[in-house]
């Protein structure tokens, strides 16, 4: 019978060797010139538009509907809700107290708590009323982002708008036909 040689490694081949130690290569400078713009030296990460780069606030903005996002009318509203609120106090003023002399005669602005209270016999209470300012302005708020949203909605209806922003409709996309890799990957998940 033949032996078959084994081949055993020496010690020199188990020993670990040092790394030699090589000098880095110096790296060329580039100067800039008209054709390499500094710009284009520096490396640019790239801008994924759809991989997970969106914030929350971009998701939330997202998912609520376009008629519900407050416009530049809600501050309008809102100032105009201010002044009927004053008018209001305006028309309830007590022109018959004052006429008949009597000087125990307070007036309120604010509907329905008065935040601000004009006391002619008491000059030097404070007339702002904080708390009642608060929850009126809470109201009032919400009344003229309602107000708001009524308007979106009535300006996006069809019966306002004209003929030719009728016929601008989305493009109906058809659906992919389903290449050879998709009709391969759905036989092997399917059996």
């Amino acid at each position: 019978m033949a032996k078959k040689e084994i081949n055993q490694p020496t010690i020199e081949e188990l020993t670990p060797q040092k790394p030699s130690q090589q000098t880095p290569k110096p790296t060329p400078e580039i100067i800039p010139t008209p054709q390499t713009p500094i710009e284009s030296t520096k490396r640019l990460k790239p801008k994924y538009k759809y991989i997970s780069e969106e914030t929350i606030s971009q998701i939330i903005k997202k998912s609520i509907p376009k008629q519900f996002i407050a416009t530049k009318r809600f501050a309008v509203i809102l100032g105009l809700i201010f002044l009927v609120i004053i008018a209001l106090a305006l028309i309830q003023f007590p022109f018959n107290k004052l006429l008949s002399g009597e000087t125990n005669i307070i007036i309120g602005i604010g509907y329905p708590w008065p935040f601000l209270e004009l006391g002619i016999m008491n000059p030097e209470d404070p007339p702002l009323r904080p708390k009642n300012l608060f929850l009126d302005l809470i109201i009032y708020l919400l009344i003229s982002y309602l107000i708001d949203i009524a308007i979106n909605f009535i300006l996006d209806t069809k019966l306002i708008k004209s003929k030719e922003e009728l016929k601008e409709k989305p493009k109906i996309m058809e659906t992919a036909k389903p290449t050879l890799a998709d009709k391969i990957t759905k036989k092997i998940f399917d059996e």
